[in-house]
């Protein structure tokens, strides 16, 4: 029994530090929609938010709190990014110009992952709490 318990802690211990060990190698996360007439991008580290709203617009360049960058980082250290290109779009309407289509790109130390296409406002499952918070970031520095 102390067998159990002890071998139980010792793997719930080392998803934690997995988690950890994710959290301080994200580098950078960066979230793009784009169509015939939209151009959004969002890149953020641990310092600065890049801002593009549009076409036309030139980027923005201003810092991010460290409790936003916290939040994300914590956020994408519960998806599996190795496999975040895998992840299934759950609608396609970015393929016929129904939406436009959108991507989530994570940078850690030694690797740029990629997810699979989307359609921008529906995101998968696995990462729309992270493409929300990078949303709802934008949003407010764009009233600012």
């Amino acid at each position: 029994m102390k067998a159990l318990l002890s071998l139980i802690l010792i793997l719930t211990m080392s998803k934690g530090c997995d988690e950890e060990k994710v959290q301080n190698n994200i580098k950078s996360v960066e979230y793009s929609a784009t169509s015939r007439g939209t151009n959004f991008n969002i890149k953020v580290n641990s310092k600065t938010i890049e801002l593009r709203e549009s076409i036309d617009s030139k980027t923005k360049k201003m810092a991010i709190t460290q409790d936003n960058w916290k939040e994300i980082t914590a956020m994408v250290s519960k998806i599996d990014i190795k496999n975040i290109q895998n992840i299934k779009a759950p609608s396609t309407a970015h393929q016929y110009d129904g939406a436009a289509l959108a991507n989530l790109t994570v940078k850690t130390n030694d690797t740029m992952y990629s997810s699979v296409t989307f359609d921008h406002g529906n995101p998968p499952t696995e990462f729309k709490a992270v493409v929300d918070k990078l949303i709802s970031i934008s949003k407010s520095k764009s009233e600012k």
